[in-house]
């Protein structure tokens, strides 16, 4: 169960990793069906080129809802798994206590929302986000649950969850190795991918640079993705800043690729695998030290700095003022098949 699927037209990274781990539990010889949720535009049912089925259930608002329905209903798709895997985003399906007793249960938690309440609905919800995700996984508490970074594992184990695994994140092994690494620009160049939303603090990034560019007047920063900041971005019509929306996948890799510096500002994340990816392409990523980016950006051997703009601006130029900038690295992965292994094995 993932609340949406691929096709959907605001699918992101937890998409992304419910289908690496749906196509290699496939290759590992398992039937696997991924439940999401539907648009109108999309069919009921498909069939990815991997083999795995994904039937949509409920809109967005009220997918677990009709998740569950189904799973009270005996729905054949339910009654016949052996395995249920839930991946959380945000909200739990709560499915531990409506399985049957032959079936296992295991719930993926990528990340909590934490701090993320605040940032994009307000104060209020900064309160009661925090305190309704500790009643929703109260039943949690002696469920399977793997988690995707050690920063996740230990907010979990905070809200009383006693049986977390942690199971790094997947990489496609032939997609890194395939990728092209291209010279880096002449003049500094910097990079910030991802939505532009509140929780993704693009406004820190841009802030950031407006300071390295007073030592640095030809550096650029190269935007790319799209999110309701994107106008207040313009706006600031700030010499060196540019937009791309979203890049086709081999434009966006030559870009972060001739990139000196990836810059990521969330508020926190599951582990945040651009700056692996970003790594594989050799690009050093430089952060703030929050949730998931403290466990990824040091695996890729990057740079960690207080969640503050001035912060990053001082880590960046720190970085651009070496002769050679530290050599990134893959680290902190596993193949896909050794991901799925280890959750198939979580206790």
């Amino acid at each position: 169960m993932n609340w949406r699927d691929l096709d959907h037209p605001r699918a992101g990274g937890a998409e992304r990793y419910v289908e690496s781990l749906g196509g290699a539990l496939i290759d590992l010889g398992h039937d696997v069906t991924l439940l999401a949720s539907r648009l109108g535009m999309l069919q009921s049912s498909s069939t990815r080129g991997s083999g795995l089925r994904v039937v949509r259930v409920g809109r967005d608002w009220n997918h677990r809802i009709a998740v569950r329905r189904w799973f009270i209903q005996g729905m054949e798709v339910l009654a016949e798994a052996d395995v249920v895997i839930e991946s959380v985003n945000t909200i739990p399906y709560g499915l531990a206590q409506l399985v049957k007793p032959e079936q296992r249960c295991i719930s993926i938690v990528h990340q909590l929302a934490g701090r993320i309440w605040e940032f994009e609905y307000g104060r209020l919800a900064g309160t009661l986000g925090p305190w309704l995700e500790k009643r929703l996984f109260s039943a949690y508490r002696n469920v399977t649950v793997v988690a995707v970074s050690q920063s996740t594992q230990r907010e979990l184990v905070g809200l009383g969850v006693s049986r977390v695994t942690t199971v790094p994140e997947g990489i496609d092994s032939q997609i890194f190795e395939s990728r092209t690494v291209v010279p880096k620009s002449p003049s500094p160049s910097l990079v910030f991918v991802g939505r532009l939303v509140k929780n993704k603090r693009p406004l820190d990034a841009v802030a950031a640079f407006c300071l390295v560019k007073q030592v640095y007047p030809e550096a650029r920063l190269w935007i790319v993705g799209r999110g309701p900041l994107e106008t207040a971005i313009r706006s600031l019509k700030i010499d060196g800043v540019v937009l791309t929306g979203f890049l086709p996948a081999p434009e966006k890799d030559r870009l972060i690729s001739s990139s000196h510096l990836l810059l990521v500002t969330s508020v926190s994340e599951g582990w945040g695998l651009v700056v692996t990816e970003a790594a594989s392409l050799g690009t050093l990523a430089v952060g703030y030290d929050v949730p998931g980016l403290r466990d990824s950006i040091p695996a890729s051997n990057g740079v960690l700095c207080k969640a503050e703009p001035s912060e990053l601006a001082n880590a960046i130029l720190g970085l651009l003022r070496q002769q050679e900038l530290p050599r990134p690295v893959t680290g902190g992965v596993l193949p896909w098949k050794l991901v799925a292994q280890s959750v198939l094995r979580a206790k």
